[in-house]
């Protein structure tokens, strides 16, 4: 997952759009989510990556309220189909893996 997200920002630049940058997050009571994408230095979007398990998802509205709503995806590995958890979008890791450029 990190290689696919971090090809699609180079990706980006190189066509000559406006440079993604990737990152990790976390904070000092150990809240994290995997990935944080920014564009031009502002949080974009949040992505947790997670095998099966569909549980809590504290820690993605955490810090999408503490960075202003940033839209928050949950990709599953074994995910049956796109859908919504806790107003979190749930989506196959395949589909969204296919999505990127």
């Amino acid at each position: 997952m990190a290689g696919a997200l971090n090809r699609w920002c180079h990706f980006t630049e190189d066509w000559g759009q406006q440079p993604l940058s990737l990152h990790f997050i976390r904070d000092k009571e150990k809240r994290e989510v995997d990935f944080l994408l920014t564009l031009d230095k502002k949080p974009r979007l949040l992505i947790e990556a997670r095998w099966k398990d569909l549980g809590p998802l504290a820690s993605l509205h955490y810090f999408s309220r503490r960075l202003g709503d940033v839209p928050r995806l949950l990709v599953v590995a074994q995910a049956q189909s796109p859908g919504t958890q806790e107003g979190v979008l749930v989506l196959p890791a395949a589909s969204f893996l296919a999505a990127l450029p």
